[in-house]
């Protein structure tokens, strides 16, 4: 929107007592610019003002600051306060500033403001601009630097979709609280799948004119480790607040373990195999290869990644024999995760997804962009009904370290961008990194209906944690991307807590027992996934071998399958 410039606007701002003047001065005396010291609420891109005006009208015992960059907006908030106070109206307790909103933490002081509002911002909706939004990471990071520790970010939409959603899901959440029914959880659950599922299949479409191009494809992927940001990415949490994760694609003992073969058979059949349970079937009716939801299904995976790839439809009837017949062949789809025991918390499941996609689409002679992929793959999880987030597929998918993000919709698009890493740094990171195997399977837990239920619930200490660890994603990569890897264990350790606090389930005595072992020959520590078993994670101490750490773990655990995996990190 171009704002009509209206003369004199500048000389009234400077003018005006309503409006503080060369703001940077007052840092860390704003308790002084007030009659009373008492707390501190600023509303962000206030517009005309009315929305303070209220504010401090009906809470004389707080504080404002209403914050403006344009000169003929601001004067409109002083023209619509001048009429007020004379009619009785008047604001001790409100100040105006015409300022850029990114020279916050040059304004105020550390801990000096309780609250900020951000009411309708402008969505700045190109992503070439996506850094001028008021609800961007780097806004986000700015208002942390002048909000006291629990302070809050009010924020105020116009997007009616997400605040319904929002609404409805809190509805059903109380109810269930209040009547003591599951059944309203599960609607809750239910109205959170549904919406993401609504927008997950919108794109979707049969492609009569898709064609077998190859003989046969074969994709190998590298799992992912998970270092910052896990759970940030989940429903409802991410639709509501935006995602940030910080990952890498590694690989173990040298390959990519996970792997999709997609080739030509003769026939009117499409065969799915899983070389991991030694499934095999044929199939030759469409209503089979439709059914994707079951969860005991060792094919629903491929079913998904066909319908997701238009190779299938995801509803309307029609025969095996029609769409081998469209495709030039017979069709045969078979998957495996290579020597990784199930559980692992590498990300196996969605990056086997994401390499399924990848073959089907180069058997088909087509080569989609990153962010397709990631879309294709979010597609099929919904249709699979398998819920939890979205960084384990962009893990693999995507090669070296890199923060995955995405914005606050219901319709989650995901963004990959790579992290500047230096060659010394990444050596390093090589040498200090290993993956330890706990000897055990993850235990299947309800975790996602729970900390799902926790955050609807409004649960403090579970916003507080979210909110947390992306930050600490954020601080993460800032570490890695200086040198200092010794800066990035450290927060790795925090996360860890952090962790434990969201999760109580995420470590157990074997787990404890394994870092304790280790404590004095790694700086860095945290769980692969969400724990409870499978893979863990550290940094080694400067000048400590992986063989140290293995002979120690052989000492303390014999045969008992805690031992080190291999890896390095694919670039």
């Amino acid at each position: 929107m171009r704002l009509r410039n209206i003369p004199g606007a500048q000389d009234a701002i400077l003018e005006s007592p309503y409006v503080v003047q060369e703001p940077q001065t007052k840092k860390g005396h704003w308790g002084e610019v007030f009659v009373k010291k008492q707390p501190l609420h600023i509303e962000v891109g206030m517009g005309k003002g009315r929305f303070l005006m209220d504010l401090a009208r009906l809470h004389p015992d707080i504080n404002y600051i209403g914050i403006e960059m344009y000169d003929s907006v601001l004067l409109r908030a002083l023209q619509k306060r001048e009429e007020l106070e004379e009619n009785g109206e008047v604001y001790s307790n409100l100040f105006f500033m015409r300022v850029d909103a990114r020279l916050l933490p040059e304004i105020f002081e550390k801990g000096e403001v309780d609250k900020i509002y951000l009411n309708f911002s402008d969505p700045w909706p190109k992503a070439r601009h996506a850094k001028r939004r008021l609800t961007s990471r780097e806004f986000l990071a700015r208002y942390d630097q002048i909000l006291v520790p629990d302070g809050k970010v009010e924020f105020k939409t116009d997007n009616k979709e997400l605040f319904e959603f929002s609404r409805k899901i809190r509805i059903y959440y109380a109810l269930s609280c209040l009547t003591k029914q599951d059944k309203y959880l599960d609607l809750c659950l239910d109205t959170i799948r549904n919406a993401i599922l609504v927008g997950a299949v919108a794109g979707l479409s049969y492609d009569p004119t898709a064609k077998m191009e190859q003989e046969e494809v074969v994709v190998r992927l590298p799992v992912r480790v998970n270092w910052g940001g896990g759970w940030s990415d989940t429903p409802p949490y991410c639709m509501e607040h935006g995602g940030t994760v910080l990952n890498a694609a590694v690989k173990l003992d040298g390959q990519n373990p996970v792997e999709a073969v997609v080739k030509k058979i003769p026939g009117n059949q499409i065969v799915l195999a899983s070389a991991d349970s030694g499934a095999e079937q044929a199939f030759s009716e469409i209503s089979q290869l439709q059914d994707s939801s079951n969860p005991y299904d060792p094919f629903a995976l491929h079913k998904a990644a066909l319908i997701a790839c238009g190779i299938i439809p995801y509803r309307e009837q029609i025969s095996v024999e029609e769409v081998t017949k469209n495709l030039g062949s017979g069709l045969y789809l078979s998957t495996q995760v290579i020597h990784i025991p199930r559980g692992s918390g590498l990300g196996t499941s969605s990056i086997l997804a994401g390499a399924c996609v990848k073959a089907i689409y180069r058997m088909l002679g087509k080569e989609l962009s990153q962010e397709e992929l990631y879309n294709r793959v979010l597609c099929m999880e919904q249709i699979m009904s398998t819920g939890g987030g979205w960084q384990d597929q962009v893990g693999g998918l995507a090669p070296g370290i890199k923060m995955v993000t995405s914005d606050a919709a219901i319709v989650q698009e995901i963004g990959c961008s790579p992290c500047s890493i230096s060659t010394e740094t990444l050596q390093e990171v090589n040498e200090r990194f290993c993956l330890i195997y706990s000897g055990q399977r993850r235990l299947a837990r309800n975790l996602l209906r729970d900390i799902v239920s926790r955050y609807v619930s409004g649960n403090p200490d579970t916003v507080e944690v979210l909110y947390e660890i992306q930050r600490i994603a954020v601080l993460m990569r800032f570490e890695l991307e200086k040198g200092n890897v010794d800066g990035f264990a450290q927060l790795l350790n925090q996360h860890w807590e952090l962790s434990r606090r969201l999760d109580g389930g995420c470590t157990n005595t074997c787990i404890d027992m394994i870092f304790s072992s280790v404590e004095d020959l790694i700086d860095g520590k945290m769980i692969c996934g969400a724990g409870g078993g499978g893979f863990l994670q550290v940094i080694l101490k400067k000048g400590v071998t992986v063989e140290q750490v293995q002979k120690r773990l052989r000492e303390v655990f014999q045969d008992s399958g805690v031992e080190v995996w291999r890896c390095s990190l694919v670039g």
